[in-house]
């Protein structure tokens, strides 16, 4: 127990300050898709409630639960930190093409599969600063924790105040129509906000590589004799 690194160090780190925020944006990316999805899928693509919630809502935690399965499985021997950026990845793409898919099946599909994506970034980071910081006590995974409740509270209300601007801007709407959308004011506003939010794991996918530094960065530091100063 005395050998515990306590938080007041670990958070002038790096890597951990970087973690933060990043738990911050993936529990913010995975709740927007998990709270959004049935308005999205209503107001968003014209799809009666039953069917987005049983194919979009359901699929997309039957996504999530999957890769959460396959991680507790098969995490341990693959690279976790280029699975994380790869998730990141596929999430982005999701709520692209959930954004701008001219079929509202494919816009839904996307919701589903974001699921996916969003399956193992929470987890994974816990991961990934566990296995940095092995004597780090309870107070790490709680700030951690803290900053993912924060990002999953925080983003999707952000999500619905884009929406509402979107869906009142006149020049938004006048912009869309120039260029031969036709959308309503609520699923041109709802479509905006979920490309908007696009932004969310890409920045989490650069976190990760910074993570990746910075981590290779702290084990040659580790090295004898010479390993810092290389």
């Amino acid at each position: 127990e005395e050998s515990r690194q306590k938080l007041r160090h670990l958070i002038r780190t790096p890597f951990l300050i970087t973690a933060i925020i990043a738990i911050g944006l993936c529990g913010g990316a995975e709740l927007v898709l998990s709270q959004w999805t049935s308005a999205f899928a209503e107001k968003g693509l014209g799809i009666s409630k039953i069917t987005g919630d049983l194919t979009g809502c359901c699929l997309f935690a039957a996504m999530l639960g999957a890769g959460r399965i396959w991680m507790g499985f098969s995490g341990e021997r693959v690279d976790l930190n280029r699975m994380l950026i790869g998730s990141a990845l596929l999430l982005a793409a999701c709520y692209v093409i959930a954004a701008l898919a001219p079929l509202p099946g494919l816009a839904l599909a996307a919701c589903a599969l974001g699921g996916l994506g969003a399956s193992i970034l929470w987890p994974g980071m816990l991961v990934l600063c566990a296995r940095q910081f092995p004597l780090a006590g309870g107070s790490m995974f709680a700030a951690l924790s803290a900053s993912g409740d924060l990002g999953g509270a925080f983003l999707p209300w952000a999500v619905g105040g884009l929406a509402d601007a979107a869906s009142g801007s006149r020049r938004f709407l006048d912009t869309l129509a120039a260029r031969g959308v036709t959308l309503t004011p609520d699923q041109a506003g709802l479509r905006a906000a979920f490309f908007a939010a696009a932004l969310c794991p890409l920045l989490v996918a650069l976190l990760l590589r910074r993570l990746r530094r910075q981590a290779a960065k702290a084990d040659a530091c580790q090295l004898p004799p010479t390993g810092c100063g290389k």
